[in-house]
């Protein structure tokens, strides 16, 4: 079946994610309530394809089970 996205935050570089309160261990499911099926790779082009600078956008993340929303300024 299809790969739904979800890996642990050290595996996902990214200061700009850590400034947003994204914490290690926590799991990225996806961005703006948009639940992405990839892999990381793919998913960072993904990311940057769509996304500008500047741009605020909602991280979808789970910690210790619970689904959290985090605001993230794209730097």
């Amino acid at each position: 079946g299809p790969r739904q996205l979800a890996f642990r935050q050290q595996d996902f570089v990214a200061e700009q994610a850590r400034n947003a309160g994204v914490q290690p261990g926590d799991i990225i499911l996806g961005i703006n309530d948009e639940h992405l099926e990839m892999r990381v790779y793919d998913f960072i082009k993904w990311f940057r394809g769509r996304y500008v600078k500047g741009e605020t956008v909602t991280v979808n993340v789970l910690r210790n089970g619970e689904p959290l929303r985090l605001p993230m300024t794209l730097q």
